[in-house]
């Protein structure tokens, strides 16, 4: 299974996110965890692996090296073992591999924030989304749309005032013909407590506070929960 973290938007968390969800991942789950980091820009996972590397702390997942290109992309994808379970970091889909990583996703999330310039990119993120799926099914003669997982993070406001921001979202859905637009119900909190676990290449939840410092841990648990069960892992 091929998971992809992408949004045309930075800031939003894609790599914070993954981060923590790996860590945590690698720690419980069997499957051989791979992870590919094609956010050029950034390269905000290597840099956080090799700092968990250098704190010797356990990497139980293999960050595939090599991969720039599209082609490079294309080649990992007809070579890797379907019991396999890979991220893909990526980095927007202003090029042409980001474009072919959604295009061979089985699983796409789509981080985001409240913040309404976030929403606004998210949503044309979404049209382009659309737009490869179209044409992804016009080369292969079929009718199968890709399913776009929105995730809801560094969130500040009421429960009440999310749940506007999900109708939004859902009401998106028929702008659309060639993606499936699902809200992940649970979403994360303020990122200091991953700010300061990334600073030391840890998740959220290996930082040794409790919830009433760290309320981001129990926000990204219930995240973690959901995600988990919607991979079926």
């Amino acid at each position: 299974m091929i998971v992809l973290f992408a949004n045309q938007k930075g800031g939003v968390g894609k790599t914070s996110i993954l981060w923590n969800l790996i860590v945590e991942f690698s720690k419980e789950i069997k499957s051989n965890i791979k992870v590919i980091d094609i956010d050029n820009e950034r390269k905000s996972f290597q840099m956080l692996s090799n700092v968990r590397e250098k704190n010797q702390l356990s990497c139980n997942y293999k960050l595939v090296d090599n991969i720039s290109t599209k082609t490079d992309l294309i080649d990992f994808y007809n070579n890797y073992k379907a019991e396999d379970l890979v991220f893909i970091d990526s980095g927007g889909i202003d090029n042409d591999i980001n474009a072919m990583s959604v295009y061979l996703s089985d699983f796409l999330i789509c981080p985001t924030s409240e913040k309404l310039a976030d929403i606004k990119v998210t949503k044309q993120f979404l049209a382009t989304v659309d737009k490869i799926s179209e044409k992804a099914n016009q080369k292969a003669n079929t009718y199968d749309k890709k399913t776009v997982h929105i995730l809801f993070n560094n969130i500040e406001s009421s429960k009440k005032n999310i749940e506007h921001i999900k109708s939004f979202f859902e009401s998106l859905q028929s702008s659309y013909n060639y993606i499936n637009i699902v809200i992940i119900q649970n979403w994360i909190v303020n990122t200091v407590g991953f700010d300061n676990a990334e600073a030391e290449g840890k998740s959220v939840v290996e930082l040794n506070t409790n919830s009433i410092t760290n309320p981001a841990k129990n926000s990204f648990l219930r995240v973690r929960d959901e995600i988990r069960k919607l991979l079926n892992l």
